[in-house]
């Protein structure tokens, strides 16, 4: 049974300090799990460059985390919806076909469905996304590549993201995954959120490159004649969608900052979870965050503190949230969850799932 949250119509203490939230133009969509630690910073970076309004899907969690989304929800910070997704639909598809039956979006909207490790981090104009829509002017997405982070020599997660702890991350010769993020809006040719590649939005089927302005990271028409876009443009819906060509590789007005790895107990916590991309009856469930994923996907190659800017503001939004009822309570209870589970994979008998392996990583560093 699903359980369809939604905005309370109480105003509780401490509700006064955040703007109304019936002005819903800039939409962020995230399917999660066990993402407890994490959630207050991702959510005011976000609320802080301008989304208003958040939508939130959670399935199975172990570690609290959707205590803490009901409470948010209470508070009018988001909307909160639990799913259990079938053994053979993966999480993230359950919840973005669930939402776009919800019809959270209508016509004009700006939205971009993005995980817990990943921020949108905006170059032009006050870097918010209405100065990123501003620029855009009538283009109708943004195809926005992922910037890889790595673990910045942290054995053990520093607390935040936005800090100095991770400012390093892959060079333009040297990226681990040439993928991307889209901010979409939504329009007779825009359906919605993707449910089989959650990377692009659904397209109306068969469009031509006249019938739709997309653009690239640099604010330019995406000129990919490679197959997956071609494939998108015709209406296709694919994991495929992920990927776009080197040449279209460009982070001069946005960039989607991923912070893959985190460090070795992060990532040990990821494959202890599974992957919400995946079927959990599929056998690439738990094989994705191993060693070489780590060693991959761990670019220190280049300093990038451009996110800092906001580090300052996010700080006190965050501390904003944690002052509403039952907030901080909520987070903590998160992080001992995660700090327990860290503990129990660190025993000898976890060696044969290989998290012990990627727990030692820490110790290399």
């Amino acid at each position: 049974m699903l359980d369809h949250g939604r905005f309370s119509s109480s105003r509780s203490r401490g509700l006064g300090k955040y703007r109304s939230m019936s002005k819903r133009n800039y939409l962020l969509f995230s399917a999660m799990k066990n993402e407890g630690p994490f959630l207050v910073e991702w959510i005011a970076y976000h609320r802080l460059i301008g989304f208003d309004r958040f939508v939130i899907y959670s399935n199975d969690c172990d570690d609290q985390s959707d205590a803490l989304l009901d409470i948010l929800a209470a508070a009018g910070i988001l909307i909160h919806v639990r799913h259990s997704p079938p053994e053979h639909i993966g999480a993230q598809s359950n919840a973005a076909r669930i939402a776009n039956e919800a019809n959270y979006l209508e016509e004009g909207d700006w939205a971009i469905f993005l995980d817990a490790d990943e921020f949108l981090n905006i170059h032009v104009g006050n870097r918010t996304v209405q100065a990123l829509r501003a620029a855009l002017q009538n283009a109708d997405a943004m195809l926005i590549p992922w910037r890889i982070f790595g673990d910045g020599g942290n054995a053990r997660f520093p607390g935040r993201h936005i800090s100095a702890c991770f400012t390093t991350a892959c060079s333009q010769e040297n990226i681990p995954s040439i993928e991307v993020k889209t901010l979409f809006r939504k329009s007779p040719n825009v359906i919605g959120f993707g449910e089989h590649g959650h990377h692009r939005p659904i397209l109306v089927q068969d469009l031509k490159p006249a019938d739709i302005d997309v653009r690239d990271g640099a604010g330019e028409i995406a000129r990919d004649d490679g197959a997956h876009h071609r494939d998108w443009l015709r209406g296709l819906d694919s994991g495929r969608n992920a990927r776009i060509r080197r040449p279209e590789l460009r982070w001069n007005w946005a960039q989607i900052n991923h912070y893959a790895v985190r460090t070795p107990e992060m990532l040990a916590l990821k494959r202890y979870r599974g992957r919400g991309f995946t079927p959990r009856n599929s056998v690439e469930y738990y094989r994705r965050h191993t060693t070489a994923y780590y060693r991959r996907f761990n670019c220190n190659e280049v300093v990038d503190n451009s996110i800092l800017a906001w580090e300052h503001s996010v700080t006190a939004e965050m501390e904003k949230l944690r002052e509403l009822p039952g907030v901080a309570e909520a987070e903590t209870n998160c992080l001992r969850c995660a700090a327990a589970r860290v503990a129990d994979l660190r025993h000898p008998s976890r060696r044969i799932d290989g998290l012990t392996r990627i727990l030692q990583l820490g110790n290399s560093i």
